[in-house]
């Protein structure tokens, strides 16, 4: 995924897809509480409160971009080929899969995995 397509995905995902974030509905509850509870002033805070949250998600587009691209390139690879393909492409990326062939590449770790625990 080259960076002007991950940077149009950036762009889509915070105009068009605008993912809550997973505090949405406490917040929601929080601003009816405060309102009912006659701190309607306090309302300000929790719409700042929002707005902060709102920037740290988005921010994890640039902490998270390695992570966000391979999916990108698979769901694209997935879309376009054969699964056969798309899996044999995504398995170079795949960490748990790197690790499992450094293990088999290792017949002394393989086996100690493989042997009876000792009693």
């Amino acid at each position: 995924v080259t960076d002007g397509v991950y940077e149009a995905f950036e762009r889509w995902a915070a105009e068009e897809a605008r993912p809550e974030t997973p505090f949405e509905r406490s917040l929601d509850i929080i601003r009816d509480a405060v309102t009912q509870a006659g701190l309607a002033p306090a309302t300000k805070e929790v719409g700042e409160l929002r707005a902060r949250l709102r920037e740290l998600q988005a921010a994890e587009y640039k902490t998270d971009a390695g992570a966000i691209r391979r999916q990108l390139a698979l769901a694209i690879r997935e879309r376009f080929l054969p699964e056969s393909q798309a899996l044999a492409l995504a398995l170079p990326g795949d960490d748990q899969v790197q690790a499992a062939a450094r293990v088999a590449r290792d017949p002394a770790r393989y086996a100690a995995i493989l042997a009876p625990p000792p009693r």
